[in-house]
C-alpha cells in the first residue's frame, strides 16, 4: 500500500501547481475538473478510504496508484480497450527505462504493441530493420540512451556511498569522475546538430549543463517535410534531472514519426511518464511542429513562454497544459500560429532567466525580451550567441547554478537553407 502521508504531501504539492495554472487560465474547465478530482482524493486520504476500489471494495493495485494517485477503481473494472492501452504504456515505460527483459539475444523486441500506436501487434518487432514500424526504428538512439542511464546510475551509486565508505573515498571520487565524464559525453551525443535546417526553417541552440550532465532537454527532428522542435526542463539538476531528460528524449524520438496530433502525443507521453514510476519528478516541455509554409502547431506543457519576434515585439506564448508527469489524466491544447519569412521563435529554460549576478539580482524575462527585440533581425546563431554572451556578462563569470539552454528557430525562404 502506498504510504498515505506521502500521497497527501505529493497531492498538496501538485495541487499548488494546478491552482497556479488555473489562475493563469481561469477558463480551462479541464483544469477545474482536475482540481475537483484532487480535492476528492485528498478527502479519501483523510477518511482512510484511499486505495480502495469504489466498485468491488478491494484494494487498488499499487502500480496503478503510483501511476495515477487519483484513480478510484482497480484494473479489473477497466474496459478492454482502456486496459490494453494502460498495459501498453507500462511496457513502453519499462523499455525506455532500460528494461532489457524485452530484448532477446538477436536484438529483437518480443513485446506486442497495440494497434492504438499504429503498430501491428501480431508479430515481434526486430530492431534495426528498414521496414520497422517507426516506434522502434531508432535502435542506435535507444542503445546510446541505455549506456547513458548505466553511467548515470553508476555515478549516482558512487555519489550516494561516498560518505559511508571513507576508507575508499579516493577511489570513489575517481570512479565518480569517470562515470560522470562518460555520462557527459553520451548526453552530448544525444543533442541535435547545431545549425540544423529543414524546409524553410533555420535553427540554432546552446546547451550548457550546470554540472557534468543536465536536466534540460533539447531536440530537433525532421519528419515528412516538417520540423519538430522540443525544449524542456526536468525538475532537478545533475544526475536525477538528466535521467528524466534522457527518458523524454527516447520517448519523443520513438513516437514523433507516428505524426499523432500533438495533443494526443503529449497525452500519451504523459501517461507513459506517469507509468515509469518516477513519481517525485516531472518535466516542463514545449514542442512544436513547423511546416514549410510557416504554420506551427505548438503545445506548451507548463514551460516558460517562448517568444515570437515580429514587428519589433516579443510576444509570449502561454502554457497550454500542465507539466508532464504531474497527473495521469492531464489534457493538452494545441496552439496554432504562422510565421512569415524573417520572423523568429525563441525558447529558453529558467537557467537563463533566473541567472543571478554578484549582487544577487535576477536576469529576468524582461531583459531577455529586450535583447531579443533588439536583435530580432539576426540569424539564429547570432541571436543565440548574443543571449548567451549577455547572460555571461550579467553574471560576471559566476559558476552556473542551473542548466541553461536557449534555442532559436527562424522562418526563412527555402532557398536560404543549406
Amino acid at each position: 500500500m502506498v504510504p498515505l502521508e506521502r500521497v497527501r504531501n505529493t497531492l498538496l504539492e501538485r495541487r499548488e501547481l494546478l491552482v497556479t495554472s488555473i489562475n493563469l487560465a481561469s477558463s480551462d474547465t479541464n483544469l477545474s475538473e482536475l482540481l475537483e478530482q484532487v480535492d476528492a482524493t485528498l478527502s479519501r486520504v483523510s477518511a482512510g478510504t484511499y486505495g480502495t476500489c469504489e466498485i468491488c471494495k478491494q484494494p487498488i493495485e499499487d502500480d496503478r496508484l503510483h501511476a495515477d494517485p487519483l484513480v478510484r477503481s482497480c484494473a479489473s473494472h477497466l474496459a478492454p480497450k482502456e486496459l490494453g492501452r494502460v498495459m501498453n504504456d507500462k511496457r513502453l515505460a519499462s523499455i525506455y527505462l532500460g528494461d532489457t527483459n524485452y530484448l532477446d539475444d538477436t536484438g529483437t523486441y518480443t513485446v506486442p504493441v497495440t494497434k492504438d500506436l499504429g503498430v501491428d501487434a501480431s508479430a515481434p518487432v526486430a530492431v534495426g530493420a528498414p521496414s520497422l514500424p517507426t516506434v522502434w526504428r531508432p535502435r542506435r538512439l535507444r542503445s546510446l540512451r541505455q549506456r547513458l542511464v548505466e553511467s548515470l546510475k553508476a555515478a549516482w551509486r558512487v555519489f550516494g556511498d561516498r560518505e559511508t565508505e571513507e576508507e575508499n573515498s579516493t577511489d570513489d571520487k575517481k570512479n565518480l569522475l569517470q562515470d560522470s565524464s562518460r555520462a557527459h559525453r553520451l548526453q552530448s551525443m544525444l543533442l541535435p546538430q547545431r545549425g540544423f535546417g529543414v524546409a524553410a526553417w533555420e535553427t540554432y541552440y546552446d546547451y550548457a549543463p550546470a554540472g557534468a550532465v543536465g536536466g534540460d532537454y533539447c531536440d530537433l527532428v525532421a519528419a515528412n517535410g516538417k520540423l519538430y522542435f522540443l525544449l524542456g526542463d526536468a525538475v532537478g539538476k545533475g544526475i536525477a534531472g538528466s535521467m528524466i531528460a534522457s527518458q523524454l528524449h527516447s520517448l519523443f524520438r520513438a513516437l514523433l514519426p507516428l505524426e499523432l496530433p500533438l495533443n494526443q502525443l503529449f497525452e500519451r507521453i504523459n501517461c507513459i511518464f506517469c507509468e515509469s514510476g518516477v513519481a517525485d519528478y516531472y518535466a516542463t516541455l514545449v514542442c512544436g511542429r513547423g511546416s514549410c509554409d510557416g504554420s506551427i502547431e505548438l503545445v506548451n506543457a507548463g514551460h516558460l513562454p517562448p517568444f515570437v519576434l515580429r514587428s519589433g515585439q516579443a510576444l509570449p506564448l502561454a502554457a497550454t497544459g500542465l507539466p508532464l508527469g504531474l497527473f495521469y489524466a492531464s489534457m493538452y491544447d494545441v496552439m496554432e500560429l504562422r510565421l512569415v519569412p524573417g520572423e523568429t521563435l525563441l525558447f529558453y529554460t529558467d537557467g537563463i532567466t533566473e541567472a543571478r549576478n554578484p549582487m544577487d539580482v535576477e536576469y529576468g524575462q524582461e531583459r531577455l525580451m529586450s535583447l531579443a527585440i533588439g536583435r530580432s533581425d539576426r540569424c539564429p546563431e547570432e541571436l543565440v550567441r548574443a543571449c548567451v554572451d549577455d547572460v555571461a556578462a550579467f553574471t560576471a563569470g559566476l559558476p552556473l547554478l542551473d542548466d541553461r539552454t536557449v534555442m532559436v528557430l527562424r522562418h526563412a525562404s527555402p532557398s536560404t537553407i543549406n
